[in-house]
Parts: structure tokens; sequence; C-alpha cells
């Protein structure tokens, strides 16, 4: 997924409802929330967040979660989004330096960076993670490395009752797919992969 996906992602599920991709629908219709209820609740502290701290100092409810909205321009936003995320385990080969991107491609019309919740962070980043795990579950199917495959399988049921997968409503759907694969199904997983997934990039900005 590029920065139009993001975009997408960012103005919440009534900027792209397809009739003839429901899993895509589906998927971002569920993760979009937390993007759009940003930038109404903790956009008035856009403007003094991003000349100090990712800090805005606004907490409000991001789904489940109560919890701060932070100002992803600011020079502390990836060190303290690395804090939030550090016990995250991506597959072997990946990591959350290859996603801070999807934080930083969409701004305000004052030119102040889209604000993201600690809450909404944290789930992103999951949410990488799982697809992370998707694409070494299908490296592994390919190689017919069934340990390998075994490994992906047991990191996405672990990822699948996380409390930062769960809080993005992605929880169940993550099940979904590693069942489906196990059982030989390998469609929702590459679709998920292909119409879902954030691409990682070499390098963090």
């Amino acid at each position: 997924m590029d920065a139009l996906g993001v975009l997408l992602l960012a103005r919440g599920p009534s900027a792209y409802t397809p009739a003839t991709r429901e899993p895509r629908r589906r998927r971002i219709a569920l993760a979009t929330g937390l993007t759009a209820f940003s930038v109404v609740v903790a956009g008035g502290g856009a403007a003094v967040a991003a000349g100090f701290t990712t800090h805005t100092g606004f907490f409000g409810w991001d789904g489940a979660a109560h919890s701060e909205w932070l100002q992803p321009g600011a020079p502390d936003f990836l060190p303290y989004a690395r804090q939030l995320t550090a016990h995250t385990q991506f597959a072997p080969g990946d990591s959350a330096e290859h996603y801070w991107w999807i934080f930083l491609v969409n701004k305000n019309a004052d030119g102040t960076y889209v604000q993201f919740s600690t809450t909404g962070v944290k789930s992103n980043i999951a949410d990488a993670a799982s697809c992370s795990w998707q694409r070494a579950w299908l490296t592994a199917h390919q190689a017919s490395d069934h340990q390998a495959m075994q490994t992906a399988s047991t990191a996405l049921h672990q990822a699948a009752r996380s409390e930062d997968l769960r809080n993005n409503n992605n929880a169940s759907y993550t099940e979904h797919l590693i069942d489906a694969a196990d059982s030989g199904d390998l469609g929702p997983m590459q679709t998920s992969l292909r119409m879902a997934c954030p691409t990682p990039k070499p390098t963090a900005p």
C-alpha cells in the first residue's frame, strides 16, 4: 500500500468503498476510524506541537483506549514511537523501521502532519508486523519450508491475541487469514498483502 492508500486510511471509510473488492473495503473500514478521529480531536494543538514536541497534551478515546494524540512532525516523534512499539515482533529481515513513513505522508491544509494517537501508532505498527509475518508464511509455503510456516503461523496467532490489533479491530481478520492459509486457502492472505498491507521501505526516514 502506497501513500495514496494511507491517505485513504486518513480520510476514513467513506473515502473508498469499492463494490467489488470486499476484503479491502472491510479492512479499511476497520482500520481507519483512529486516524480520521485524530484530525477532528487533536488538530487544535498541531501548530504548537509541530515546533516543540510530539506530545500535544490532547487525550481522547481511540477505539477502546484513552490515549494522547501525537504530532508525527516533531523531532521526538520517532524516538517515542520506537519506545511505544518496541514489543512488536516482526518477521526476520523486517522491522518497524521500514514503516515509519506511514505517519509522515499526509499533512493538513496548514502544513502540519495528520496526528495519530499512541494507540493508533501501536496498532498501525502491529498491523505492519502482521503483514510481515503473512509475507513470511507465503514465502515459506512457496519453499515448502514447513518449520518456517509454523513459526509464522504461531506469530500470527499471537498477534491476533494482542491488544494492539484488537484496538484497531484487525485481530479477528488476522485469525481468519491464518486459519484459511493453514487449511490450504491462500487467497485471503494473498489479497491482504496485495491490497491492504503497507509497503516496507528500505530505511526509516
